[in-house]
């Protein structure tokens, strides 16, 4: 997903997304290389007047908090 929107935003620059969902958090190992400050950064730049909405939800760790 990440490498995709990288190649995206080079391509066709931002897209300018009302909102931008990033799902990526259904089994119990966390995808960290989709919370980094590089990954986060890339999602704005992506959509910079949009929401961010992150599922984070995990059945052993509270990421809530």
């Amino acid at each position: 997903m990440r490498a995709c929107m990288e190649a995206e935003l080079l391509r066709s620059g931002p897209q300018g997304f009302d909102v931008l969902a990033v799902d990526a958090f259904s089994s119990d190992s966390i995808p960290v290389h989709l919370l980094t400050v590089e990954a986060l950064t890339l999602y704005f730049t992506t959509s910079p007047a949009g929401i961010l909405a992150l599922h984070v939800s995990n059945r052993y760790l509270d990421l809530v908090r």
